[in-house]
């Protein structure tokens, strides 16, 4: 006699695979760095190279296990930091105050556990910026930011961090759609 598997059993079976994928390229990115802090992201009173931060993006359905994935912050001082955690579906992690003092220039790569590249881009004046991302130097909150708008595209902008919600257009944008009073709203994001 042969047994039938129930379709809710089926469902959770085939969704199995879709969590434990950890080989999502396209489907995390690095979605917002601040390499150049204008105010104060950590809450220490101060506001110091520890406020800078690297944020990921995950624009699937199914969380992703970013265990053993690997952060390269690549400039005039190199650094790297293995990640671990979840990203949740439609969800946003960062991470607070990378190794290392990043500057204006450089690179930022993202590599899952068997050093499959799943995301990466450079910025300013370092070798393979061929999106024109601009440099990190902030002058003021409006400029503070490289971040992608809207969220996961390949559209970069300076603009105002958005640490702990959805990315926003550039200032001189809200102005001409007369959004001045926007307040962010939207996702909450864990930390790392």
């Amino acid at each position: 006699m042969k047994r039938k598997i129930s379709p809710i059993v089926g469902v959770i079976l085939g969704l199995i695979p879709a969590f434990y994928n950890q080989t999502n390229a396209g489907i995390v990115k690095i979605n917002e760095i601040v390499v150049d802090p204008q105010q104060d992201h950590n809450g220490s009173g101060t506001i110091t190279d520890s406020d800078e931060f690297v944020e990921l993006y995950n624009s699937s359905e199914f969380p992703v296990d970013i265990t053993g994935w690997r952060l390269e912050l690549i400039d005039t001082t190199p650094t790297s930091m293995t990640l671990e955690g979840i990203v949740a579906p439609r969800g946003y992690s960062f991470i607070q105050n990378p190794p290392g003092a990043q500057n204006n220039d450089g690179r930022t790569v993202l590599y899952d556990y068997d050093r499959n590249l799943i995301d990466a881009f450079s910025y300013g004046n370092w070798q393979g910026n061929t999106l024109g991302i601009p440099n990190g130097n902030a002058n003021s909150l409006d400029d503070e930011s490289l971040s992608r708008y809207v969220d996961g595209s390949d559209n970069f902008v300076k603009t105002r961090a958005t640490r702990g919600y959805a990315n926003i257009p550039e200032p001189k944008t809200l102005v001409l759609l007369g959004l001045t009073g926007l307040i962010c709203a939207g996702t909450r994001k864990e930390q790392f």
